[in-house]
């Protein structure tokens, strides 16, 4: 039976604290020498720490910006993509509806009526798009769709067209309904927030607004004119009609060139975004050259140091190895 005396015993001990020691370092060692970064930033700059804190924090604040400029792009994009297809089905469609009631081709505008429903319904899908778990076009109650069923809004034009005594009666009706507080469009079909979408930060605390609500005036005449197309261009030959359809057209066309005017001004924002982020790279960039100045790890030193460390390691591990062989004859020997 195999007896370790008490010296024997210490010497193993210090051992295995010295073998615990190296590992320790040795993985430090590893680490530095695969990132290329000093480990123990505290302990390796000493009172140049504070330095390096401040260069690591600004980063960080840079990432952050990076963020929100990366979410303003991502929403300004989608955006102009559902703002441009509502404008490229809409405009065509609203002057081809106004060219044939003014040659009163029935066929036409029979086939209008359809497409107009269709451009509805797309309209309505384009506005209800959600972007990073929130809904673009709800103002500031983006959890949920700004817009309701599309064929609520054209069953209740439809109503309205069907209880008009003239294209007058039925201008008013539609006023009220689509541009009163007190309105269906308000009460029923738009169910956004009162208030803008959250605004975005550009660059030193100026904020910018990437988006434009449901129940923009635009938004309103362009589903206005499509939604009486829908309706009068499927009713018989009428004055009621023909005033409707002319209203309608002209409505729309003044509602894509809304559009427009919003997609610029969505426009003028990316473009700020973008420069701001050309700044943020150069920026980031210098700072980034910074902190590595002051924290990184020579790579050859960093491998001798391991190389070091590991032969030391394997020394202390043999020891022990052979203080574990030990006997008590040996040992009295």
């Amino acid at each position: 039976m195999r007896t370790v005396g008490p010296p024997t015993l210490l010497t193993a001990q210090r051992f295995a604290t010295a073998s615990a020691s190296l590992r320790r370092d040795s993985e430090t060692a590893r680490i530095e020498l695969s990132t290329g970064r000093l480990a123990d930033l505290p302990a390796a700059l000493g009172g140049r720490i504070g330095e390096a804190s401040s260069l690591r924090a600004a980063l960080d604040a840079i990432a952050v910006r990076r963020q929100g400029l990366q979410q303003a792009d991502l929403v300004a994009a989608a955006s102009q993509r559902a703002l441009s297809a509502i404008d490229e089905g809409a405009r065509p469609l609203a002057t081809d509806a106004l060219a044939a009631n003014g040659r009163g081709d029935n066929a036409a505008l029979a086939t209008a009526a359809l497409e107009a429903r269709s451009r509805v319904e797309a309209a309505f899908s384009n506005l209800n798009i959600k972007v990073a778990g929130q809904f673009l076009f709800s103002g500031d109650a983006t959890d949920r769709p700004p817009l309701a069923g599309a064929d609520a809004l054209i069953a209740d034009v439809e109503a309205i067209y069907a209880g008009a005594a003239d294209a007058a009666a039925l201008d008013a009706a539609l006023d009220f309904y689509f541009d009163d507080p007190a309105g269906g469009f308000q009460t029923t079909i738009y169910r956004g927030g009162a208030g803008p979408a959250p605004s975005i930060e550009i660059a030193g605390g100026e904020r910018g607004a990437f988006t434009a609500r449901a129940d923009d005036p635009s938004i309103r005449d362009v589903l206005r004119g499509l939604a009486v197309i829908a309706a009068a261009g499927a009713a018989p030959p009428s004055a009621l009609r023909d005033g409707a359809l002319s209203s309608a057209g002209a409505v729309s066309l003044d509602g894509t060139d809304g559009l427009i005017a919003r997609r610029t001004d969505i426009g003028v924002e990316e473009r700020r975004a973008a420069e701001a982020l050309t700044g943020l790279d150069d920026e980031e960039a210098a700072l980034t050259e910074a902190y590595n100045a002051a924290t990184a790890r020579d790579p050859l030193d960093a491998a001798t140091r391991l190389q070091a460390l590991e032969a030391q390691l394997n020394a202390s591990l043999v020891a022990t190895s052979r203080l574990s062989q030990l006997t008590l004859a040996n040992f009295l020997r």
